[in-house]
């Protein structure tokens, strides 16, 4: 049998033990939250009868800030992670105030972190996983629909999370931690909420929406925390455009296995997130979003974003005629 590299023997070991801990406990939190589209915008209300919108997003994530509770420390392991998702989504207006949403797509994950070779030096070690992400299904039912006299209007939803993504992914056969999977392996149960007001005499927009996510265990007794995303905001339209500043946040109970609460999961994080969304002159329409964490307070050490862009192209096929 040929020899291990001391390089890739360091990386069997290490991953071997990530995998033996808490099969799946991960070192890091969750990236930044994502509610209705991708940016959290009002971008899809009340939608018009058969019609049909497509939605192409790519989301960067850095997760490299170590923090202890509330406090920036230094991580030991000086552990970083990378994700990049690229997401399509469909929503379809069966009558003027039922919609169904798709949403699914690919999901590219690298963590870099430094361990010590056979000499006692410090050794970068590097491992990734992507592929296809769990995808979700909603429908969403229009309970206050806009009208140009009150200028507001008001959503509710209910859906589900498919473990469509992949979970046992492995690198130098050694199981990778769960937060480093394409998909989570188990079904989530999903409420969610919007509201939008206009003002007449103002270009101005309030909004807010949130979402519940209940997860369940997947095959290997592994179960994701619950999580509640938020967000609420301000936006300024002036022509075909609109600024927007959001305050995003999330709150995620801890992870579990089998029965046991798993240490450095689950946390509050808040966000503060300028964005603009352009609809230009033919059916497409672009948003571009920055997320820029501003709090968290998590449970243990873990490993935080510090940074996120979303971009968005939104294409409207058309509707049913009155």
């Amino acid at each position: 049998m040929q020899n291990l590299k001391p390089r890739s023997f360091c990386v069997l070991i290490l991953l071997v033990g990530l995998a033996s801990q808490a099969r799946p406990q991960g070192c890091c939190s969750i990236e930044l939250s994502s509610l209705g589209t991708p940016t959290g915008l009002p971008i899809i209300g009340t939608m018009r009868q058969e019609q049909l919108l497509i939605g192409l997003s790519q989301n960067f994530t850095d997760i490299s800030k170590a923090i202890q509770t509330s406090r920036r420390v230094t991580d030991p392991e000086n552990r970083s992670t990378f994700i990049h998702r690229t997401n399509v989504e469909f929503a379809y207006g069966i009558t003027p105030r039922f919609s169904i949403h798709l949403s699914g797509g690919i999901v590219g994950k690298a963590r870099t972190l430094t361990v010590s070779d056979e000499g006692g030096q410090p050794l970068p070690v590097r491992f990734s996983a992507s592929g296809m992400s769990d995808i979700s299904l909603r429908s969403r039912l229009v309970v206050v629909p806009f009208d140009f006299v009150n200028k507001k209007e008001a959503i509710i939803g209910i859906g589900v999370k498919l473990p469509t993504g992949s979970y046992q992914r492995t690198q130098d056969n050694a199981l990778l931690p769960i937060d480093m999977q394409p998909g989570t392996g188990g079904y989530g149960f999903i409420l969610d909420g919007y509201y939008l007001k206009r003002w007449t005499s103002q270009p101005l927009i309030f909004f807010t929406n949130t979402s519940l996510l209940l997860n369940t265990k997947n095959p290997t007794s592994y179960q994701m925390g619950h999580k509640l995303d938020y967000n609420v905001g301000i936006g300024w339209e002036r022509f075909s455009s609109s600024l927007f500043l959001q305050f995003k946040g999330r709150y995620a109970t801890p992870d579990r296995y089998t029965e046991r609460v798993l240490f450095a999961t689950g946390g509050l994080w808040a966000y503060i997130a300028p964005a603009i969304h352009v609809n230009w002159p033919t059916r497409f329409s672009t948003v571009l979003s920055v997320d820029l964490p501003v709090f968290q307070n998590v449970n243990g050490l873990q490993i935080t974003p510090a940074f996120g862009l979303s971009g968005l192209v939104i294409y409207d096929l058309g509707h049913k005629r009155p």
